[in-house]
């Protein structure tokens, strides 16, 4: 019968076909795991923060409760086009090339099926400085918390499109030994990060969530020594306890009436971690209230940014990124 068909049709006939095949196979690929009967479907999306507690951690959600979906990338905070970063040591921090164009290619594969919870859970890359524009900034500069409110803002607005709830967990102070990455003003360039998130929080009017309060119930100088390894991702024989508590704290409150903020495992967490958009931001020592001036490096030709002191007196005072 289709020998009938004059050649050229034929061409395109089969073209088509194989067009759709090839549709059918790449929405089956993207397809994520549905919610299982009677559970919460809460995606994950951030960096290897999370990425780590999901590898090591899984015993430590409840299933019986909820669905936990893997959207995270490691290495990649998901800022729309990925702008480079550097480490201390002046290099350009490599990325994986998934992250080039940041959320609005990461993010819409894993909610294909509208979740119950969006959580986005990132920034430990937004803390170093950034080249915006040909220069670097520093996190705590003007342009810098702008850039990183108004991207953060632009993809919490759109998950409230794809979620029935939407999460943004602030990201803990890194711990002492994050050094191999990290400047000294860790826990300055942390405040300006986290103020900048709830800023962004507030205006997409989503939930917070604070993994600083968790992670460092006495300030960011006396954090958990649960990092040992790097300072940044939390220690495998620790992650089932965290990724606990963190998996309770995202759900809304109608979701489990019952649930208590406790995580499991050996050792005692708080009993009420979860922080709203107008949580405090713990002042940093008076050592750090000082930013210091970006410098050249070697990494890029492009000129550095100077040091903007208002931004950095702001930032210790917990206050809001300039719109």
């Amino acid at each position: 019968m289709l020998s009938a068909v004059p050649r050229s049709r034929r061409t395109l006939l089969r073209a088509t076909v194989g067009a759709l095949a090839l549709l059918a196979l790449a929405l089956t690929a993207c397809e994520p795991v549905p919610t299982k009967p009677g559970t919460q479907r809460v995606v994950l999306l951030g960096d290897s923060i999370p990425n780590w507690l999901i590898k090591d951690g899984m015993r430590g959600v409840d299933q019986t409760k909820i669905t936990l979906v893997d959207g995270t990338l490691e290495a990649c905070d998901g800022a729309r086009n990925n702008p480079p970063a550097r480490a201390v040591t002046g290099k350009v921090v490599p990325t994986p090339a998934a992250c080039a164009k940041g959320w609005p290619s990461m993010y819409p594969p894993h909610l294909t099926i509208r979740p119950d919870v969006a959580v986005v859970m990132t920034s430990v890359h937004a803390m170093l400085d950034h080249q915006l524009s040909g220069t670097w900034r520093h996190p705590c500069h003007t342009p810098a918390r702008t850039w990183y409110q108004n991207d953060m803002a632009e993809r919490l607005t759109w998950l409230k499109r794809q979620a029935d709830h939407v999460v943004v967990v602030l990201p803990a102070w890194m711990g002492t030994n994050s050094g191999w990455i990290m400047p000294k003003d860790y826990v300055l360039r942390g405040d300006c990060v986290r103020s900048v998130i709830k800023a962004a929080a507030k205006s997409a009017g989503v939930t917070v969530v604070d993994f600083g309060a968790y992670l460092c119930p006495d300030g960011p100088n006396a954090c958990k020594p649960w990092r040992t390894k790097d300072g940044m991702h939390i220690d495998a024989v620790r992650a089932p306890s965290a990724l606990g508590w963190l998996s309770k704290a995202v759900l809304p409150p109608a979701a489990d009436p019952a649930a208590d903020a406790s995580a499991p495992g050996p050792e005692p967490e708080p009993t009420n971690p979860a922080s709203t958009a107008t949580t405090t931001v713990p002042a940093p020592p008076s050592t750090t209230t000082t930013l210091p001036p970006p410098t050249t490096t070697t990494a890029s030709p492009t000129t550095t940014s100077t040091s903007v002191p208002e931004d950095a007196a702001a930032a210790a005072a917990g206050a809001a990124p300039a719109a």
